[in-house]
Protein backbone atom coordinates (compact mmCIF):
# COMPACT_ATOMS: atom_id res chain seq x y z
CA UNK A 1 0.00 0.00 0.00
CA UNK A 2 1.44 3.43 -1.02
CA UNK A 3 2.06 5.99 1.53
CA UNK A 4 -0.90 7.83 1.99
CA UNK A 5 -0.61 11.66 0.62
CA UNK A 6 -0.15 14.38 2.88
CA UNK A 7 -1.96 17.39 2.38
CA UNK A 8 -1.07 21.35 2.97
CA UNK A 9 -2.91 23.83 4.97
CA UNK A 10 -1.31 26.68 2.83
CA UNK A 11 -2.97 25.03 -0.32
CA UNK A 12 -6.00 26.75 0.79
CA UNK A 13 -4.69 29.94 0.40
CA UNK A 14 -3.86 29.70 -3.22
CA UNK A 15 -7.87 30.44 -4.28
CA UNK A 16 -9.88 31.22 -7.56
CA UNK A 17 -10.33 34.20 -8.12
CA UNK A 18 -13.82 35.03 -9.99
CA UNK A 19 -13.40 38.77 -9.52
CA UNK A 20 -10.97 41.42 -7.75
CA UNK A 21 -14.01 42.39 -6.02
CA UNK A 22 -14.47 39.25 -4.07
CA UNK A 23 -12.78 35.97 -3.36
CA UNK A 24 -13.09 32.92 -2.25
CA UNK A 25 -12.39 31.50 1.17
CA UNK A 26 -12.59 28.18 3.01
CA UNK A 27 -15.97 29.58 4.80
CA UNK A 28 -17.41 31.39 1.92
CA UNK A 29 -17.58 33.97 -0.41
CA UNK A 30 -16.07 37.49 0.99
CA UNK A 31 -17.14 41.03 -1.06
CA UNK A 32 -14.30 43.80 -0.70
CA UNK A 33 -16.10 45.95 -2.78
CA UNK A 34 -19.98 46.50 -3.74
CA UNK A 35 -20.49 44.87 -6.88
CA UNK A 36 -22.46 45.95 -9.95
CA UNK A 37 -26.02 43.57 -11.05
CA UNK A 38 -23.93 42.44 -13.87
CA UNK A 39 -20.68 41.56 -11.75
CA UNK A 40 -23.09 39.84 -9.85
CA UNK A 41 -25.01 37.61 -11.90
CA UNK A 42 -20.97 36.68 -14.13
CA UNK A 43 -20.21 35.52 -10.15
CA UNK A 44 -23.79 33.23 -9.98
CA UNK A 45 -22.73 31.98 -13.29
CA UNK A 46 -19.09 31.10 -12.55
CA UNK A 47 -20.57 29.75 -9.23
CA UNK A 48 -23.23 27.00 -11.00
CA UNK A 49 -20.52 25.98 -13.53
CA UNK A 50 -18.44 24.95 -10.66
CA UNK A 51 -21.05 23.58 -8.76
CA UNK A 52 -22.15 21.24 -12.05
CA UNK A 53 -18.66 20.17 -12.68
CA UNK A 54 -17.35 19.60 -9.35
CA UNK A 55 -19.02 15.89 -8.75
CA UNK A 56 -17.81 15.14 -11.91
CA UNK A 57 -14.16 16.39 -11.48
CA UNK A 58 -14.12 14.56 -7.89
CA UNK A 59 -15.50 11.60 -9.70
CA UNK A 60 -13.06 11.19 -12.34
CA UNK A 61 -10.32 12.10 -9.96
CA UNK A 62 -11.11 9.08 -8.04
CA UNK A 63 -11.69 6.38 -11.30
CA UNK A 64 -8.14 7.58 -12.47
CA UNK A 65 -6.66 5.89 -9.42
CA UNK A 66 -9.35 2.61 -8.99
CA UNK A 67 -7.07 0.75 -11.93
CA UNK A 68 -9.59 -1.02 -13.88
CA UNK A 69 -9.17 -2.41 -17.07
CA UNK A 70 -9.05 -0.44 -20.39
CA UNK A 71 -8.04 2.91 -18.22
CA UNK A 72 -5.14 5.37 -17.70
CA UNK A 73 -4.62 5.18 -13.65
CA UNK A 74 -1.91 5.53 -10.93
CA UNK A 75 -0.47 1.81 -10.89
CA UNK A 76 1.70 -0.29 -13.22
CA UNK A 77 -1.20 -3.22 -13.15
CA UNK A 78 -4.72 -3.61 -12.56
CA UNK A 79 -4.98 -4.71 -9.37
CA UNK A 80 -6.29 -8.30 -8.33
CA UNK A 81 -9.50 -9.10 -9.32
CA UNK A 82 -9.88 -6.00 -10.90
CA UNK A 83 -11.12 -4.66 -7.48
CA UNK A 84 -10.67 -1.27 -5.95
CA UNK A 85 -8.50 -1.28 -2.60
CA UNK A 86 -10.21 0.00 0.63
CA UNK A 87 -7.92 1.72 1.52
CA UNK A 88 -8.31 3.97 -2.08
CA UNK A 89 -11.94 5.63 -0.59
CA UNK A 90 -10.86 6.05 3.17
CA UNK A 91 -8.05 7.63 2.21
CA UNK A 92 -9.85 10.18 -0.31
CA UNK A 93 -12.58 10.53 2.28
CA UNK A 94 -9.76 12.08 4.55
CA UNK A 95 -8.53 14.14 1.35
CA UNK A 96 -11.46 15.58 0.37
CA UNK A 97 -13.58 15.42 3.95
CA UNK A 98 -16.37 13.67 2.02
CA UNK A 99 -18.00 10.50 3.22
CA UNK A 100 -17.18 7.36 0.76
CA UNK A 101 -20.94 6.72 -0.31
CA UNK A 102 -20.93 10.22 -1.56
CA UNK A 103 -17.54 9.53 -3.30
CA UNK A 104 -18.42 5.70 -4.53
CA UNK A 105 -21.37 8.03 -5.98
CA UNK A 106 -19.45 10.26 -7.70
CA UNK A 107 -16.93 7.35 -9.11
CA UNK A 108 -20.26 5.45 -9.87
CA UNK A 109 -21.57 8.08 -12.64
CA UNK A 110 -18.12 9.40 -13.31
CA UNK A 111 -17.00 5.51 -14.72
CA UNK A 112 -20.75 5.09 -16.71
CA UNK A 113 -21.16 8.72 -17.73
CA UNK A 114 -18.10 8.77 -19.77
CA UNK A 115 -16.96 12.56 -21.07
CA UNK A 116 -18.09 12.11 -24.41
CA UNK A 117 -21.85 11.65 -23.54
CA UNK A 118 -22.07 14.61 -20.74
CA UNK A 119 -23.37 17.88 -21.10
CA UNK A 120 -22.67 20.91 -18.89
CA UNK A 121 -26.02 22.32 -19.79
CA UNK A 122 -27.52 19.71 -17.21
CA UNK A 123 -27.39 19.16 -13.68
CA UNK A 124 -24.81 15.88 -12.25
CA UNK A 125 -27.87 14.65 -10.65
CA UNK A 126 -29.41 13.93 -14.41
CA UNK A 127 -26.43 12.21 -15.39
CA UNK A 128 -27.02 10.66 -11.99
CA UNK A 129 -30.39 9.23 -13.23
CA UNK A 130 -28.80 7.93 -17.03
CA UNK A 131 -26.20 5.96 -15.44
CA UNK A 132 -27.69 2.84 -14.80
CA UNK A 133 -28.65 2.27 -18.59
CA UNK A 134 -26.66 0.17 -20.02
CA UNK A 135 -26.44 1.35 -23.52
CA UNK A 136 -24.70 4.46 -24.24
CA UNK A 137 -26.99 5.42 -26.97
CA UNK A 138 -30.03 5.55 -24.77
CA UNK A 139 -28.18 7.34 -22.23
CA UNK A 140 -27.18 9.69 -24.93
CA UNK A 141 -30.68 10.23 -26.03
CA UNK A 142 -32.15 11.00 -22.65
CA UNK A 143 -29.58 13.95 -22.01
CA UNK A 144 -30.00 15.35 -25.71
CA UNK A 145 -34.09 15.37 -25.03
CA UNK A 146 -33.75 17.28 -21.63
CA UNK A 147 -31.05 19.36 -23.35
CA UNK A 148 -33.79 19.99 -25.51
CA UNK A 149 -36.68 20.28 -23.69
CA UNK A 150 -34.74 23.10 -21.41
CA UNK A 151 -33.61 25.07 -24.97
CA UNK A 152 -37.92 24.67 -25.40
CA UNK A 153 -38.40 26.93 -22.25
CA UNK A 154 -39.55 23.41 -20.35
CA UNK A 155 -36.30 21.95 -18.25
CA UNK A 156 -36.91 18.27 -17.26
CA UNK A 157 -36.63 17.72 -13.34
CA UNK A 158 -34.22 14.98 -11.99
CA UNK A 159 -38.11 13.14 -10.47
CA UNK A 160 -39.69 14.19 -14.28
CA UNK A 161 -36.26 12.54 -15.81
CA UNK A 162 -36.11 9.49 -13.47
CA UNK A 163 -39.83 8.39 -14.58
CA UNK A 164 -40.05 8.80 -17.71
CA UNK A 165 -37.20 6.58 -17.91
CA UNK A 166 -38.90 4.28 -16.26
CA UNK A 167 -41.91 5.03 -18.56
CA UNK A 168 -39.53 4.39 -21.57
CA UNK A 169 -41.12 7.88 -23.01
CA UNK A 170 -41.03 11.36 -21.78
CA UNK A 171 -43.70 12.32 -19.68
CA UNK A 172 -45.52 15.37 -19.99
CA UNK A 173 -45.86 17.21 -16.60
CA UNK A 174 -49.61 16.86 -16.10
CA UNK A 175 -49.27 12.81 -16.47
CA UNK A 176 -46.68 13.45 -13.68
CA UNK A 177 -48.98 15.39 -11.26
CA UNK A 178 -51.54 12.90 -12.44
CA UNK A 179 -49.63 9.61 -11.69
CA UNK A 180 -48.65 11.26 -8.06
CA UNK A 181 -52.12 12.21 -7.17
CA UNK A 182 -54.00 9.62 -5.13
CA UNK A 183 -57.75 10.93 -6.66
CA UNK A 184 -58.94 7.03 -6.18
CA UNK A 185 -59.77 6.83 -9.88
CA UNK A 186 -57.87 4.52 -11.92
CA UNK A 187 -55.90 6.05 -14.13
CA UNK A 188 -54.73 4.37 -17.56
CA UNK A 189 -51.04 6.33 -17.22
CA UNK A 190 -49.36 3.91 -14.84
CA UNK A 191 -50.51 0.82 -17.45
CA UNK A 192 -49.25 2.49 -20.38
CA UNK A 193 -46.20 3.29 -18.72
CA UNK A 194 -45.37 0.25 -18.17
CA UNK A 195 -45.54 -1.13 -21.48
CA UNK A 196 -43.86 1.63 -23.11
CA UNK A 197 -41.10 0.48 -20.16
CA UNK A 198 -41.35 -3.02 -20.88
CA UNK A 199 -40.75 -2.07 -24.53
CA UNK A 200 -37.44 0.03 -23.24
CA UNK A 201 -36.12 -2.55 -21.74
CA UNK A 202 -36.72 -4.26 -25.06
CA UNK A 203 -34.41 -1.58 -26.45
CA UNK A 204 -31.93 -1.39 -24.28
CA UNK A 205 -31.35 -5.41 -24.36
CA UNK A 206 -30.77 -5.09 -27.68
CA UNK A 207 -33.99 -7.21 -28.46
CA UNK A 208 -34.77 -5.51 -31.62
CA UNK A 209 -31.39 -5.80 -33.30
CA UNK A 210 -31.33 -9.83 -32.55
CA UNK A 211 -35.36 -10.86 -32.86
CA UNK A 212 -36.44 -12.70 -35.41
CA UNK A 213 -39.10 -12.60 -37.70
CA UNK A 214 -41.10 -15.53 -35.55
CA UNK A 215 -40.26 -13.47 -32.59
CA UNK A 216 -41.27 -10.29 -33.58
CA UNK A 217 -44.75 -11.11 -34.78
CA UNK A 218 -45.31 -13.08 -31.04
CA UNK A 219 -44.50 -9.38 -29.54
CA UNK A 220 -47.03 -7.74 -31.65
CA UNK A 221 -49.75 -10.51 -31.56
CA UNK A 222 -49.33 -9.56 -27.59
CA UNK A 223 -49.54 -6.17 -28.25
CA UNK A 224 -52.83 -6.40 -30.55
CA UNK A 225 -55.40 -5.89 -28.01
CA UNK A 226 -53.61 -2.29 -27.12
CA UNK A 227 -53.97 -1.55 -30.63
CA UNK A 228 -57.19 -2.79 -30.97
CA UNK A 229 -58.42 -0.71 -27.62
CA UNK A 230 -56.99 2.08 -29.39
CA UNK A 231 -59.12 2.12 -32.31
CA UNK A 232 -61.95 1.44 -30.79
CA UNK A 233 -61.70 4.88 -29.19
Amino acid sequence: MPAPATTDSSAMNDLTTLNPKVSLTPLGLDVHERLTLDEWRDIGTSIGKAMRSVAFVIGDWLVYAEGRDGQETLWDGVPEHNQVPTWLYAEAAQLTGMDVTTLQNYAYVARHVTRSLRNERLSWEHHKKVAKLKDDAEKSRWLKLAVKEGRNGQPISTRRLARSIQAGRLLSIDELDTDDADSGIENVHPHVNRICAFVGKLRQAGWFDDATPEKRAALKRDLKPVVDLYTTL
